[in-house]
């Protein structure tokens, strides 16, 4: 429970938030409330009743009743009620889900092989004579450097030393990652306790084809005729940092539209930087939209983060949203921690 409150002037408010939870060896049921009180209203709301079961073993987990929708990189999020299956990767905590890095080389002779990324020692192998070749090694995303010391029977060493660059849009070769869902849109959150709209429906899903390129694909309809599909992908363009891009068409009885969008992302010891921008067209159309009270036509987000390593870090955000039929919003921040 959170519970508050104050008085200002003459107005008096309070209120709370409240969850009552239930587990056992079949999943754990939640449900939360909120409660207030003011001058103009005052009463208990029901916010989310989920039942929740884990499936370690499959990398998934069930929720029957009030979710949120997957959005992948180019739908939008909402609430709903109903059923949401999906890949849920902190199950298994100890799981790399990004790409793995191998050490590669030679040893003329029975030598030791010393692994280190970004200077920490993450394996420690002996070898024969010829090639040899240490996979699976776990890696830190952003931008590092992976340092293979080859040790001889005389202590002679041989130093191999190579960047690297990991983000955390790309999967791991082979390795996917998927939501279904299935209910009615929820409507008047916090207002209203049972309130439901339309039907709808989504799908999502992402694997990684290699060690530099994952891709994906995403569809969604709602009961009112609208409808959206569409695929993205994340590709790793060297040292330069993890480029994505995302293209759907999307509309309902009337018209049908596209969106199209494209991001960098590069996170480094002392700068990361980020970048994204999406354009829809006037007529595309996806779940979600219907509930705002202007048509979205493009975004933009991008920052810049510097360490100052003991002076602290700084970074620096930038947003633009772009509409149809009112003006844009902008909006910048800039924030310094130490």
């Amino acid at each position: 429970y959170d519970v508050f409150a104050q008085r200002d002037g003459e107005r008096d408010q309070g209120g709370g938030l409240f969850e009552l939870g239930l587990f056992g060896g079949r999943g754990v049921l939640t449900s939360t409330m909120l409660a207030r009180s003011d001058d103009s209203r005052s009463g208990a709301t029901r916010l989310d009743t989920t039942w929740t079961r884990d499936f370690p073993e499959r990398l998934a987990t069930l929720r029957i009743g009030d979710s949120i929708t997957t959005p992948g990189p180019w739908g939008r999020a909402v609430r709903f009620a109903g059923v949401q299956f999906g890949t849920n990767f902190s199950t298994q905590p100890m799981l790399v889900t990004t790409p793995l890095l191998a050490a590669r080389g030679e040893a003329l002779v029975p030598s030791t092989v010393d692994v280190f990324v970004n200077n920490r020692p993450v394996a420690s192998e002996q070898v024969p004579p010829g090639p040899f070749t240490i996979d699976r090694l776990p890696v830190l995303t952003g931008a590092g450097q992976l340092q293979v010391v080859v040790t001889d029977a005389l202590g002679r060493q041989q130093v191999i030393t190579q960047p690297y660059y990991s983000g955390n849009a790309l999967l791991r070769p082979d390795l996917q990652e998927y939501a279904f869902e299935l209910g009615s849109l929820r409507q008047d959150y916090t207002m209203r306790s049972f309130a439901y709209g339309d039907l709808l429906g989504s799908a999502t899903w992402r694997r990684g084809l290699s060690d530099t390129l994952t891709v994906g694909a995403r569809g969604e309809f709602q009961a009112n005729g609208v409808f959206a599909a569409g695929a993205d992908a994340a590709w790793q363009a060297g040292q330069a940092g993890v480029l994505t891009a995302q293209l759907a068409a999307g509309g309902d009885e009337d018209a049908t539209g596209f969106l199209a969008g494209l991001g960098i992302e590069r996170s480094g010891s002392r700068v990361s930087v980020y970048a994204n921008s999406q354009y829809a067209s006037r007529d595309f159309a996806q779940v979600g939209l219907d509930g705002l009270k202007q048509q979205p036509r493009d975004r933009t987000f991008a920052g810049v983060g510097v360490d100052l390593e003991r002076l602290g870090s700084v970074q620096f955000a930038y947003g633009l949203q772009g509409f149809y039929d009112a003006p844009s919003v902008q909006t910048l921040g800039l924030s310094y921690s130490i």
